[in-house]
């Protein structure tokens, strides 16, 4: 019995940490501030920094600044939105906007707070096949990507 409940206890403590960062459909739901690179296929660069709000209706916001190979710009866009868990852990999420869709597949850090991914679909010409974004969850002790956004 002694035997039993010191394997038990032991496995308690490897499994209890995968299961409480096991990623899930709703891994997303809250405000992330981000940061996006991409080297376009004509050779312009553009960057991006915003802060992206997913609701667990389905619905977001995405508020951004944003470098277009040196002409400056920032809006805020709403858009829908669905996520879908993969095999391996990552995480494929679907974002509608009005005028176009795009698909990014992430993957979530251990501690569920970053994830780092790139879009692997769009429906708009040069979608940034060399993009690469991060994202951090906003919260009181996350100010790297949200602080002032």
């Amino acid at each position: 019995m002694k035997r039993f409940l010191c394997l038990t206890a032991v496995l308690a403590v490897f499994l209890l940490p995968a299961l409480v960062f096991a990623v899930t459909a709703d891994s997303i739901v809250g405000s992330w501030g981000y940061v996006m690179i991409k080297h376009n296929n004509d050779s312009t660069w553009n960057s991006r920094a915003g802060s992206l709000t997913f609701k667990s209706d389905g619905t977001g916001i995405d508020s951004y600044a944003n470098n277009a190979n040196g002409t400056q710009g920032s809006g805020t866009e709403n858009f829908n939105y669905s996520a879908t868990v993969n095999g391996g852990g990552s995480l494929t999420v679907v974002y509608s906007y009005t005028n176009r869709t795009v698909v990014h597949r992430y993957v979530l850090s251990d501690d569920g707070k970053n994830l780092i991914g790139r879009p692997i679909y769009a429906t708009f010409e040069n979608y940034g096949q060399n993009e690469y974004v991060r994202l951090q969850q906003c919260g009181p002790e996350r100010r790297l990507l949200c602080h002032g956004l």
